[in-house]
């Protein structure tokens, strides 16, 4: 057979193709060893497809696939195909690692003793997330202690003195993140930092954040779920009008919001763990029903017998509905509520002048409104 004579630029083509194809592996495996630890199960949370194309009220990762890697003598190893970044939570024991995977194989190491400090190598983005955690781990750790401080005391002038320094805390928190996220405007790491904050609740501060992200990143999958997401939250940001909705309460009869245009109303979500608020609420609603305040309360559980023992053993007066449907149900998902007690201020013009208050700062609020 005759020698074909091959032109360069033919020839550098086709190496640069096989190149290419050995860069972008079908396949990639999460291996890893953990020393002393003994035989279990190993639990990776993969995002469902359909996560991205619908808005979960709940945490992302509450739409997820489930995965189950064996562990032997401390060692396991699970194969994925390669779709290009994407954020993966591993499960062990009490410990949820953040995983972010490229097209690369991933290697993890550690003892059983210090799952917090994994060693995880081979991926890119993994190797910007933690160069992120080390640079934000002493604001962390301050944001933890002076958080737990706050939930805890109930001391008013120690409550003021801290809260400025936890707020302070909190700034400098979301300021690194915001310039982490200018720095790698392409890093799926940063779509996550993003979606971690939605349930700081601005959405115009999210919304900020989201732009700075490149059209590539904008238009992936993980993308388009921030967006709607960030979608939702806009939709009960202050100045927004309320959206009317018709519910039932708990003696079965019909409730719309627009039967209380006129009035100042606080819209409380509640559940269970929420009693003890209620009472709070209860000493706002008698100091300000003079003044056209007045609320109505939206019950998050599922507990319809519960529901009606502590509107009655806390004597609470005012209109409560629920669908009975908890955080899945439709007065959750339509504004994005993924945490309880919450709660949204409207103006007489069924315009929200006020979201995810605490009590101090409800209090402030209608003590401005009535003088």
């Amino acid at each position: 057979m005759p020698f074909r004579y091959c032109s360069l630029p033919i020839l550098t083509a086709g190496l640069l193709f096989l190149a290419a194809c050995r860069q972008t592996p079908s396949h990639i495996t999460i291996s890893g060893h953990i020393e002393g630890l003994e035989d279990s199960i190993l639990y990776l949370g993969i995002p469902k497809e359909d996560a991205y194309d619908t808005f979960d009220n709940s945490d992302y990762y509450d739409s997820e696939v489930i995965r189950y890697v064996p562990i032997k003598n401390g060692s396991f190893s699970w194969s994925q195909s390669a779709e290009g970044p994407r954020h993966i939570v591993l499960k062990l024991g009490a410990h949820r690692i953040s995983l972010f995977t490229g097209n690369t194989d991933i290697q993890i190491q550690g003892g059983k003793d210090s799952l917090g400090n994994l060693r995880i190598t081979g991926s890119a983005p993994q190797q910007e997330f933690e160069a992120f955690k080390q640079s934000m781990a002493k604001i962390w750790k301050q944001e933890r202690y002076l958080g737990g401080i706050l939930s805890k005391v109930s001391d008013t002038n120690y409550i003021k003195e801290i809260t400025p320094q936890y707020d302070a805390v909190v700034a400098l928190h979301k300021l690194k993140t915001a310039q982490f996220i200018a720095d790698h405007p392409g890093s799926i790491v940063s779509v996550a930092l993003i979606r971690e904050l939605t349930y700081d609740g601005d959405p115009t501060y999210l919304d900020s954040l989201f732009h700075l992200l490149t059209p590539e990143v904008l238009t992936s999958r993980e993308g388009k779920y921030l967006q709607e997401k960030i979608g939702v939250l806009k939709r009960g940001a202050v100045g927004q009008v309320f959206r009317d909705f018709v519910q039932t309460d708990e003696n079965g009869d019909t409730v719309r919001l627009a039967d209380f245009k006129g009035k100042y109303l606080l819209i409380y979500y509640w559940e269970g763990y929420g009693k003890e608020e209620n009472l709070d609420v209860l000493r706002l609603y008698n100091c300000y029903k003079k003044m056209g305040f007045t609320v109505l309360g939206v019950f998050m559980g599922e507990d319809k017998a519960g529901w009606k023992d502590v509107i009655n053993y806390y004597g609470l007066p005012w209109k409560q509905v629920s669908d009975l449907e908890g955080m899945h149900g439709s007065l959750a998902r339509e504004y994005g509520i993924i945490h309880i007690p919450n709660n949204f201020l409207l103006d007489p013009k069924g315009v929200i002048i006020g979201r995810s208050m605490s009590m101090e700062e409800l209090e402030k609020k209608l003590c401005e409104i009535g003088r």
